[in-house]
């Protein structure tokens, strides 16, 4: 199980993160030119409408969406810290990663591992959004 904690250093993140997204673009060739970590508030909620704020049109794709009241949506980030080795754990259970040739995921394992090491003292910070729809049956 990976360390857990927090890092108050958004900043810190960013060289391994454009790092990272070179390796992938070297091993992957399906990862997206200017592929980025956008911050949260710039990430649309579900209901294209704002936090906490009751949303019809948040329900209405659901089947049986009337039977409930408008949603609310509430949104939690959360950071974990991670060694290379849990790191590289997590990346081999992304689809991304496990539909590579295999001497592809090898080069983007080592790539993004020798990055860890090398570079960022054999830690990464990793962000965790989770946007929450909450809707009480009428």
């Amino acid at each position: 199980m990976p360390p857990s904690g927090t890092t108050p250093d958004r900043k810190a993140r960013i060289p391994f993160l454009q790092e990272g997204v070179a390796c992938q673009l070297r091993f992957d060739p399906t990862t997206p030119p200017g592929l980025r970590l956008a911050p949260a508030a710039d990430i649309p909620y579900d209901s294209q409408e704002a936090p906490n704020r009751n949303v019809e049109q948040g329900n209405a794709a659901l089947p049986g969406a009337d039977r409930f009241e408008p949603p609310v949506f509430r949104r939690y980030e959360r950071e974990l810290i991670y060694r290379t080795a849990d790191y590289l754990d997590l990346l081999c259970t992304y689809s991304g990663t496990l539909a590579l040739a295999p001497a592809a995921r090898a080069g983007l394992l080592d790539c993004i591992g020798t990055l860890i090491d090398t570079r960022h003292a054999g830690r990464v910070t990793k962000r965790y959004l989770t946007e929450l729809r909450l809707a009480v049956r009428r």
